[in-house]
């Protein structure tokens, strides 16, 4: 997989103004989520109540999680990340569909995640 940056991504500047607030996902019982970005999604906002792996990648596949080396998100904890917009697919295309994969760390029920695009 080839790293491909924008003028924004490789200057380091944050210049999309708009947000999009996604419907709270479920992540009860260990349910793996996905969340497909907009391409014009540079930040998320995220916040669990409960501690999540994450990941983000270019597979729809709903549970792509690798529970020894994906990074955890901590419960409670309202976190900015940046998006990775520079993967790029094998094909070389560009403008490719980034997901973000999440799931709980130890089961729990009644449990939700929140995301915010930036």
């Amino acid at each position: 997989m080839s790293v491909k940056f924008s003028v924004v991504e490789g200057i380091n500047a944050d210049v999309n103004a708009d947000f999009s607030i996604s419907s709270a996902l479920d992540i009860s019982s260990q349910t793996a989520v996905k969340k497909a970005l907009a391409v014009t999604t540079n930040h998320i906002l995220v916040y669990s109540d409960s501690d999540v792996y994450f990941r983000f990648d270019l597979s729809s596949t709903t549970d792509t999680i690798n529970t020894s080396n994906d990074l955890i998100l901590p419960a409670n904890t309202l976190t900015s990340l940046r998006v990775p917009n520079g993967l790029a697919p094998e094909d070389g295309g560009s403008d490719e569909i980034v997901y973000f994969h999440a799931k709980q760390v130890t089961s729990a029920s009644s449990k939700s995640f929140r995301l915010v695009e930036c």
